[in-house]
């Protein structure tokens, strides 16, 4: 599993797909920023679905732990740890959300 959740490769394909390439670089940077949120949210959706009831606890007291210390690298690399050994379709979830996303309104990402 890839150490960035997001690649600039897979971030200017989606953009290029979802017509934001031509969105102004601060609204881009906003754009990113809610991208991120929303595939990271669907995927821990994802994650949190498949484990069990002990995992889900280990991995919500990984994410408390990080939460309360969030410049701790250490803390961070314990819950990519944790996924990689634990949710093995990870990377499937996080295909399933970007797609999800190419599919989605424009204006999800976009204010009017």
């Amino acid at each position: 599993m890839d150490n960035t959740p997001l690649d600039q490769n897979l971030l200017d394909d989606m953009f290029e797909d979802l017509g934001l390439d031509l969105l102004p670089p601060e609204e881009r940077e906003e754009v990113v920023a809610h991208i991120g949120e929303v595939i990271f949210e669907g995927v821990m959706l994802r994650t949190v679905q498949a484990l069990d009831d002990t995992k889900k606890e280990e991995l919500t007291a990984l994410f408390d732990a990080s939460s309360s210390d969030p410049e701790n690298e250490e803390k961070h690399n314990a819950i990519q740890a944790f996924i990689e050994t634990n949710v093995p379709d990870f990377d499937k979830y996080l295909a399933a959300e970007i797609e999800a996303l190419k599919n989605a309104p424009q204006d999800v990402f976009v204010g009017n």
